[in-house]
């Protein structure tokens, strides 16, 4: 027969055991972070040279020690009866596409390097080794790339409006736009610029006279590292000047770099002085 002692002792280990089955906290598993990498095809000397590689079925530059591929994964219907490695800039798609000898194939789009304006032109950019394709507005970075970066979105007040009844001169406000990492890396923060800055490049706006009117990012809260699934915020201060009897607008970009994904978003501010035929315009 269990004395009173032996049997304290076994209910206080189950109660124990117990415990620790509850309390112990369960493992939980992030996905997993890759890189990502440039799709390459070999060694190469001849910076800047790019053309159609048949031995990889895809388009290819050099930039300076290897070839980096310009293709993507998204195809663009059949190119049956076309010449493999055929070019052709497609104004439906706003991009170049290939034939690879069964289907069209678009060019990679890794972000965006700034503005263009003609459509359908390659130019190798030596600075920062890559290809950029314009699309008309705006420099796709023709580069293919392989890994699990995700990507950043930008949201939040993009376009605001000055009300009906607005005098001429000049108004301030300070709008703030969220930036949200949806991938499984976290991303470092590198850059935040507005494009164009003009002439009000000192905060806050010093040097805003006569028609001069613009944006400046002067509080950025998304600095060092934008964790997986996180978000952050910039405070963009919007300066415009409105002239007596006449109205203005100004278009502009908010420009995000982090350590591997670049995004960009519109913005645009508009205001009139709301007196006489004006009034009908705000």
């Amino acid at each position: 027969m269990m004395n009173a002692t032996k049997l304290l002792t076994r209910k206080t280990t189950y109660f124990l055991c117990f415990c620790l089955i509850i309390l112990l906290p369960k493992h939980t598993f992030a996905a997993a972070c890759v890189t990502p990498s440039f799709v390459t095809f070999g060694a190469c000397t001849t910076e800047g040279e790019w053309g159609y590689d048949g031995a990889n079925n895809a388009y290819r530059y050099c930039n300076g020690s290897l070839y980096v591929s310009m293709t993507s994964s998204t195809t663009a219907g059949s190119c049956a009866g076309v010449t493999e490695s055929a070019l052709d800039y497609d104004t439906g798609l706003n991009n170049f596409k290939f034939c690879n000898g069964t289907n069209w194939i678009e060019f990679s789009n890794d972000s965006s390097a700034g503005a263009c304006a003609v459509a359908g032109r390659i130019d190798y950019n030596a600075p920062t080794k890559d290809m950029h394709a314009c699309n008309g507005t705006t420099k796709n970075i023709a580069t293919e790339t392989t890994g699990d970066a995700g990507s950043i979105s930008v949201t939040g007040d993009v376009s605001w409006s000055w009300a009906t009844g607005l005098d001429s001169g000049t108004y301030n406000e300070t709008h703030t736009i969220t930036v949200t990492n949806n991938g499984a890396c976290d991303q470092t923060i590198t850059t935040v610029a507005v494009l164009p800055e003009n002439d009000c490049s000192a905060s806050p706006f010093a040097f805003c006279t006569g028609a001069v009117e613009g944006y400046k990012v002067f509080t950025e809260n998304c600095t060092g590292t934008l964790n997986a699934a996180a978000s952050c915020t910039i405070d963009v201060k919007a300066q415009i000047i409105i002239p007596a009897g006449g109205d203005s607008n100004v278009p502009g970009t908010l420009r995000v770099i982090t350590s591997t994904i670049t995004e960009d978003t519109s913005l645009s501010i508009y205001g009139c002085d709301g007196v006489g035929v004006d009034a009908t315009l705000c």
